[in-house]
């Protein structure tokens, strides 16, 4: 495990059905993970309920493809989910990537190399070996994916500072905007809705003025009521889009 999230586990192909979050402290640094159920053929045309986990998919900065080692072709594997993406759009298939060779504590050397030079054939890209079971590999995979999370947040950044004036309060969704909150487990809330998110994407998290706006626009969409209503409590955290914002009454 690297989050604090309390997924259902088991030894048996597709065990997780439901996206899950977490949050990864690795190194004295942070972000948040999305668990995304594994992805069949088919799955952009709404197979095994994919389009609706493609969809969770465009919020993240970074994907992480787990390659099951288990399988008997992990390349074609990988290559089922790449075309997926791809067929889905929506730009997935550009997003940064890394590919790993999961369950390795169940293969023996040769087949791991084997198995992992195949991978990397047609990722065009190294591919890191891990084992969740073990605690093999993945402080590695963590030191690896960093840069790319920083790297998508400052390019965030450089165009929300460009544009801070599109953030006003006249912005504001009218009583018909969409938008759903529900209980992501120990203490998180995921709040989605596309204006609600872009209101996230073109806040500034370094600024307090910012944040102070957003909560504004959190009170004013009825957020805060939906919250209170359902039971949260002060110091929840909300999670909308990629980012994460603690809640207070």
């Amino acid at each position: 495990m690297i989050t604090n999230a309390k997924p259902d586990i088991g030894d048996y192909p597709f065990t997780t059905i439901i996206p899950n979050l977490g949050v990864v402290d690795h190194r004295d640094r942070s972000f948040l993970v999305a668990d995304i159920p594994g992805l069949i053929e088919g799955a952009h045309e709404g197979k095994g309920l994919g389009d609706e986990f493609l969809r969770h998919v465009e919020r993240t900065a970074v994907l992480i493809h787990l390659i099951d080692g288990i399988s008997d072709d992990p390349a074609a594997d990988w290559q089922t989910i790449v075309g997926e993406l791809a067929a889905y759009g929506h730009g997935l298939d550009t997003k940064p990537r890394l590919t790993v060779l999961t369950k390795s504590d169940g293969l023996v050397p040769a087949d791991i190399e084997a198995k992992r030079l195949a991978l990397a054939a047609v990722a065009g890209e190294p591919v890191f070996v891990m084992s969740a079971s073990a605690h093999t590999g993945l402080d590695e995979i963590l030191d690896a994916v960093w840069p790319l999370v920083q790297a998508t947040r400052e390019s965030r950044t450089a165009v929300i500072e460009a544009s801070t004036d599109r953030l006003t309060m006249a912005d504001l969704p009218d009583a018909a905007e969409r938008w759903t909150l529900e209980a992501a487990g120990d203490h998180k809330w995921l709040l989605q809705g596309e204006k609600i998110e872009g209101f996230a994407r073109r806040t500034n998290f370094e600024s307090d003025d910012a944040v102070r706006r957003l909560h504004d626009i959190l009170h004013k969409t009825g957020v805060d009521k939906q919250l209170r209503r359902l039971g949260a409590e002060d110091g929840d955290i909300i999670v909308v889009g990629d980012h994460q914002l603690k809640w207070s009454e």
